[in-house]
């Protein structure tokens, strides 16, 4: 049965029923007004046997489950079929169990991943420094372990303005501003780096599209997919960028493709993870530090929208959808 109470019904009406056996076989038709003591303890025997393994027992079993896992045995899980109150609570813990055990692997995950990017600069600032002590007059050991130093302070700087996206910790401060003079400026910043990878950027933006939304922060969100498309597209393509609105689900959607490789789909949802790579053994030449994607991801959290990773033939996707807070201006 579905509700507790219908069961408490249930055992009142099978008590109510083996009082009437229990008349009509012992033929003792005053225990309506006078039951005798043995019959009243049988009732109450099979009504305390009924509740024990119909209520209790399944509340001392999930009690044990939320006792080792508490005490670390993240892998318990309370097995039920019920679909009453206690099934309910059996199955909400589930569902708690595996959204902490994902959230623990997870820290875990990014804890490896940061140790692996710092380890690296550390070792070879450790080298430089040696040089540098052994051969003083080679000046270009210290624009290299500068260069180290801007790294690391790089990664601490982008872990602290992830922090602050997630927490936000900002006043969102919106205007309205027109979306491809947005994106034509971030295209311009970015052309340097996509000639030197022998690629080029094109933009379409529906004609006379504005938004209304914190520009800076769909600034830097906007700014690390082109960056990241120019670093994983393959030479001698185009990056494509296109925003346009979306009338019938009322969003505004603005999409960035490159021409790389694309990502295995198990990687889909994590390289929005902090620290997560498709291939580790990327260096800076190859990839970043692996925050880009998180950062645009707290960003638009922080926008009231939402991303999506889409896998290309060839490349990957990268969609951001806001709300449609915008105004088409027609075309002058």
């Amino acid at each position: 049965m579905k509700s507790i109470t219908l069961r408490l019904v249930f055992l009142v009406l099978s008590a109510r029923l083996m009082v009437l056996i229990l008349i009509n076989f012992f033929d003792v038709p005053t225990i309506y007004t006078l039951p005798k003591p043995w019959i009243l303890i049988v009732l109450v025997i099979y009504l305390l046997i009924i509740f024990y393994f119909d209520i209790c027992r399944p509340l001392i079993k999930i009690e044990r489950t939320m006792d080792n896992y508490a005490n670390g045995a993240f892998e318990e899980r309370i097995r039920t079929r019920r679909k009453d109150e206690v099934g309910r609570i059996a199955t909400n813990f589930n569902k708690l169990a595996d959204r902490v055990q994902g959230l623990i692997q997870t820290e875990r995950r990014m804890g490896e991943n940061l140790a692996h990017e710092l380890r690296l600069p550390l070792a070879r600032m450790a080298l430089l420094t040696d040089l540098i002590l052994k051969r003083p007059e080679e000046s270009g050991n210290i624009e290299l372990l500068k260069r180290e130093i801007m790294s690391l302070s790089g990664i601490s700087t982008s872990l602290l303005r992830l922090a602050q996206y997630e927490r936000k910790e900002f006043a969102i401060q919106t205007e309205v501003f027109p979306v491809e003079q947005l994106i034509q400026e971030i295209v311009s910043l970015a052309h340097f780096t996509a000639v030197s990878k022998n690629c080029s950027i094109n933009v379409e933006v529906s004609t006379g599209l504005t938004l209304m939304t914190d520009r800076s922060l769909l600034q830097i969100a906007i700014s690390n997919l082109i960056d990241n498309a120019i670093h994983y597209t393959h030479p001698h393509t185009t990056i494509s960028v296109t925003a346009f609105v979306d009338h019938p689900n009322h969003l505004v959607r603005i999409l960035v493709r490159d021409h790389g490789s694309g990502v295995p789909p198990e990687f889909l949802e994590r390289i929005l993870l902090p620290f997560e790579r498709v291939d580790y053994s990327r260096n800076k030449g190859t990839g970043g530090i692996g925050l880009g994607l998180s950062i645009v991801r707290s960003i638009v959290k922080c926008l009231n929208g939402t991303i999506h990773l889409q896998n290309q033939n060839p490349g990957l996707q990268v969609e951001i959808q806001l709300p449609d807070t915008v105004v088409v201006l027609p075309k002058i």
